[in-house]
């Protein structure tokens, strides 16, 4: 489906991330992933995802640090001259209420999941628009949504990048360039179950109950499998998806309904 396409995929060491690099790399495309890890601990994926016959490399980088990522956009482009498909899936999660959050902490969240993906728009989507194809995809959360107890940072975050990617979509229309956004809802990642466990830490219930709360507005009742969440990225990424764009796709078990 993605056969001499290359993508960029933030946030690729883990959870969602990590399913999309195996997913794409399987259907073709050459894969650059980032993630703040050793590459000695992302080993195994690398090992894993190059068994399909493309190129796999990660790029080590903090997305607190603008510079970081400016030398991720560069370094991808030295690579491939374009980068196809740009996946803004890196995130991270701090849990307060809101008389009790800092405003480093919001500067924080606001630099990785919202700062990062714009300055790696700003970088790469200029090749795509003079390639006249192009894809990007911005995963937020229903957590932009439900204003949960203690996630009012990770909230805001997730729902400003909304308005980042339909303005693209209304901008880039005519160029053969779509830009979407993903909303998944309690995803089985390590980040989630760290999410669960701030918000147990903040109201004293036990993880159980919180998750349960959580799963409460999912009509399926349970945790959503990273590889659909990666499923759907890919098919908004083909050419079948053309014209979609400036579209949210909800993969939330029916929790927004």
């Amino acid at each position: 489906m993605h056969k001499g396409r290359n993508a960029l995929i933030t946030g690729g060491s883990s959870g969602i991330g990590k399913e999309m690099v195996f997913l794409f790399a399987k259907e073709g495309a050459n894969v650059i992933f980032t993630g703040s890890r050793e590459e000695e601990q992302v080993k195994n994926i690398i090992d894993e995802a190059s068994k399909f016959g493309t190129e796999i490399t990660y790029i080590r980088a903090d997305f607190k640090n603008k510079d970081e990522v400016e030398q991720v956009g560069q370094k991808a482009l030295e690579k491939y001259k374009v980068i196809d498909i740009l996946i803004n899936n890196a995130a991270t999660v701090t849990s307060n209420y809101v008389l009790n959050e800092k405003i480093e902490n919001l500067e924080m969240i606001m630099q990785v999941n919202v700062y990062a993906p714009f300055q790696l728009i700003k970088i790469l989507c200029p090749k795509m628009v003079e390639n006249k194809w192009g894809r990007v995809i911005n995963i937020s959360s229903v957590a932009g949504f439900n204003f949960e107890p203690g996630l009012m940072t990770y909230g805001l975050s997730k729902l400003a990048i909304i308005p980042i990617t339909k303005t693209l979509a209304s901008e880039l229309g005519t160029t053969g360039v779509t830009a979407n956004i993903i909303v998944p809802g309690i995803v089985d990642t390590p980040m989630v179950q760290y999410g669960l466990e701030m918000v147990q830490q903040q109201t004293g219930q036990e993880k159980e109950v919180v998750l349960e709360k959580f799963l409460g507005r999912s009509k399926v009742r349970e945790l959503i499998d990273p590889k659909d969440v990666a499923a759907l990225a890919s098919f908004l990424a083909s050419n079948q998806a053309k014209h979609i764009t400036g579209s949210e796709h909800k993969i939330d078990g029916g929790h927004m309904i």
